[in-house]
């Protein structure tokens, strides 16, 4: 009996440590528990160096679309980022990111994080999000 059970939890273990446990299905919502009431500010950079900072009505938008960024894992080899975003958070620390959108990419990437994020938008998404970014 005692060689069953060792035999059955052996077979657990093996069966939970082979699971993969890939993050190319996180969403940057999911990895950064980052919601619109813990930022102070976003400010938004495009290639000319013009910067815009966000109403709260563009900021929740922002905040909404960008949560559902999904990761995948390497290094862009694309041009300069379209737009830069810089949150300033409550607790003082500053968020960068560096989006791809005009060029029909719908991508971005966290300063904090290897890899990526692709987003997954449909046209009146897309829409808003590049109206928020001019």
């Amino acid at each position: 009996m005692k060689k069953i059970s060792m035999m059955f939890l052996l077979m657990a273990f093996l069966i939970l440590g082979c699971q993969n446990n890939d993050t190319k299905d996180d969403n940057w919502g999911s990895n950064h528990l980052i919601r619109s009431g813990d930022i102070i500010d976003i400010i938004i950079k495009d290639k000319d160096e013009a910067n815009r900072t966000l109403s709260p009505t563009e900021l929740q938008d922002f905040m909404n679309i960008i949560h559902g960024g999904v990761y995948e894992i390497g290094q862009l080899d694309i041009g300069p980022a379209d737009n830069v975003v810089e949150m300033a958070m409550k607790s003082g620390e500053t968020k960068k990111l560096s989006l791809w959108l005009n060029q029909g990419e719908d991508l971005f990437v966290d300063h904090d994080d290897n890899g990526h994020y692709k987003l997954l938008l449909d046209e009146d998404e897309r829409n808003k999000l590049i109206d928020i970014l001019h």
